[in-house]
């Protein structure tokens, strides 16, 4: 799926996906970390929870950006960290938000839940 330009038919497939019980790898952020930092989530990820109600779990990998900053023109030796949270379900009942506003509350949620997974 193009980040910049994300066509109709990728977005419907990806829910078509999502809803049949299918796993999807998403980064919340939409690009890599100009500083090894977490960035805010885009709302596209929120997008695919509002329409599809899937349930998330959320990853953190530490050690990439030593290994492959942006910018960098080969990989370097890193110890790389994979950190995986408890699956849990978001509640989309009695959301106040809509649209976007609540694409980018559940983004931000996975965001969060992301940020909470330390070493």
């Amino acid at each position: 799926m193009d980040r910049d330009k994300p066509d109709t038919s990728s977005l419907k497939a990806t829910i078509r996906l999502l809803k049949s019980g299918k796993k999807i790898l998403m980064f919340p952020e939409g690009t890599r970390s100009p500083d090894g930092q977490l960035q805010k989530a885009e709302a596209g990820v929120g997008l695919f929870l509002a329409k599809t109600n899937a349930p998330v779990l959320p990853v953190r990998i530490y050690g990439t950006y030593e290994a492959y900053p942006r910018g960098a023109k080969f990989l370097r030796p890193s110890s790389i960290t994979l950190v995986v949270g408890q699956k849990y379900q978001p509640d989309l009942s009695g959301a106040a938000a809509h649209g976007r506003d609540l694409y980018q509350t559940l983004a931000d949620e996975v965001m969060s839940r992301i940020a909470g997974l330390t070493i």
